[in-house]
């Protein structure tokens, strides 16, 4: 969101999800990885390294899909 204006707000570490008007829009890989980040909680988000990134994904992932 920081691309698309400059005001602080709430969504400002947010990626723009752009609006699509088809199932076949939102099946695509911008959209889907943009929506998935955004779902993300903040403090996995807020890591500096990989490592730790994929550290907390991990459980997430697991949880989700068992």
């Amino acid at each position: 969101n920081n691309t698309i204006h400059n005001h602080n707000t709430r969504t400002a570490g947010s990626v723009h999800v752009f609006r699509v008007n088809s199932t076949r829009g939102q099946r695509c890989t911008k959209f889907k990885s943009a929506v998935l980040w955004n779902g993300l909680p903040a403090n996995v988000k807020e890591h500096g390294s990989l490592k730790l990134f994929k550290r907390q994904l991990k459980p997430l992932f697991s949880s989700h899909f068992l």
